[in-house]
């Protein structure tokens, strides 16, 4: 076991940035107020409180994130409410300097630990390497016998070796099956590419779910894909009667229901992705399928305006597009154009992809509502709403002046381009 350790100056920094920010801050008005925290030790009518501002916000959100991204401190399990902490006690106390103790309470020396994963339905023989990463079998003399959560049964047929650091064992061996599965996946492409007659059901090999540190630690993680029952009980029949999805995609609004239905194939993909990332993309296929044109220029404008459009018509409200677009450019458009997308969390990915299932719904209703039975003509009219225009000014007054190129372009505007009105029947988009 070695320890390491690692350089300390950006999480310093942030933290004593917090310190400066709250002693400067100064007395602040009640529309300036981002947070009240009641003070230790005090309750009742008693109690005292301190606030804060946006900007201790703001530097208590970055100092959290490098406290989560830094391995000395990866094992806190609230680093976020840590630094609130940090900041009430800088309010209440703001001549001491309480950073350094802040750090000595929370860092933790670096462990280095090797990360033994096993590989389901990869059988292997002898020794070798990919993309960094060795591979056992499983028994060899270095794997650790099986105990605990840590099995070598069928269908585990390989063991993987992952040099980790870090302070949270589970984030560590998080990371080691991260690494992993993308040797895996190198593998995978060069038995694919290799041609050599590899049936798809042999290439489906992953990484198993549990894991042993050298030391005897053993640990288990749950697959992502992983499904459990729904139970449900007396109401599914209320349910489906409240939502009338099913009836309008069996309409006589041939085309619409086409794409309404090729929307949902696409959502249920996206159900079943166990990577956010991927349940990202599904759930803009989905999304693309009923609101995107192939010719259109803007992409992730158009889709975001059509979504409020639409949300707008339906109920009089509607999610900021700013959203909605950034998620297009910073995922979905990095992603299938050869950049590092945007991370994304399960809770995202979920977020988006129910407010895509209700777009599908909306898009039906409001085919019904209008009397439109094909698609090319239910996009024509969300681009030409009468409400469209009043949308826009608030658009560009609430999401930015980047906007404007877009506003311009739409149908009735002084400097439409015809070409933006153009039909499709494909509901894909590039």
């Amino acid at each position: 076991m070695t320890l390491k350790k690692a350089k300390t100056d950006r999480v310093v920094a942030a933290l004593r940035k917090i310190q400066q920010t709250v002693r400067t801050a100064g007395q602040k008005s009640a529309d300036e107020v981002v947070r009240t925290q009641r003070v230790s030790g005090t309750s009742g009518p008693t109690a005292r409180y301190v606030t804060f501002d946006a900007a201790a916000r703001d530097a208590v959100g970055r100092a959290a994130a490098l406290l989560a991204a830094d391995e000395r401190f990866e094992h806190m399990k609230q680093p976020a409410e840590a630094v609130w902490d940090l900041a009430r006690r800088v309010a209440v106390d703001p001549a001491s300097d309480l950073v350094a103790e802040f750090v000595a309470e929370h860092e933790r020396p670096v462990l280095a630990l090797r990360c033994f994963v096993p590989v389901e339905h990869l059988v292997t023989r002898q020794r070798w390497r990919a993309d960094g990463m060795e591979f056992l079998p499983v028994g060899d003399g270095e794997v650790p016998d099986p105990g605990g959560w840590f099995r070598l049964d069928e269908p585990i047929g390989t063991v993987a070796v992952a040099d980790v650091i870090g302070t949270s064992l589970e984030r560590m061996a998080h990371r080691a099956r991260e690494r992993v599965s993308a040797a895996l996946t190198v593998v995978r492409l060069a038995l694919l590419a290799g041609q050599l007659g590899v049936a798809d059901e042999q290439l489906r090999f992953r990484v198993g779910e549990a894991y042993a540190f050298g030391d005897g630690i053993t640990g288990w993680r749950r697959r992502d894909d992983v499904a459990s029952n729904l139970d449900v009980g007396p109401d599914l029949g209320a349910v489906l009667a409240a939502r009338p999805v099913g009836g309008l995609l069996d309409s006589n609004r041939q085309d619409i229901a086409a794409a309404a239905r090729l929307a949902a194939g696409w959502l249920d993909r996206a159900a079943f992705a166990a990577d956010p990332l991927v349940d990202v993309l599904f759930s803009f296929f989905a999304l693309e399928a009923i609101l995107g044109r192939k010719s259109d220029r803007l992409k992730g404008d158009s889709l975001a305006v059509r979504r409020m459009t639409l949300d707008h018509d339906r109920t009089g409200g509607f999610g900021h597009p700013n959203r909605l677009w950034l998620l297009y450019d910073e995922v979905r458009s990095a992603a299938v154009h050869g950049s590092r997308p945007s991370d994304v969390d399960e809770r995202d990915a979920h977020q988006f992809r129910h407010d895509v299932a209700i777009a599908i719904e909306q898009v039906l209703q409001f085919a019904v509502a209008h009397g439109l039975t094909r698609r090319d003509r239910l996009l024509d009219a969300l681009d030409a709403h009468p409400d469209l225009p009043r949308l826009a000014d608030w658009l560009i007054a609430n999401g930015g002046a980047d906007w404007q190129p877009y506003i311009d372009g739409l149908p009735g505007s002084s400097t439409a381009d015809p070409a933006t009105s153009a039909t499709d029947e494909d509901g894909s988009s590039c």
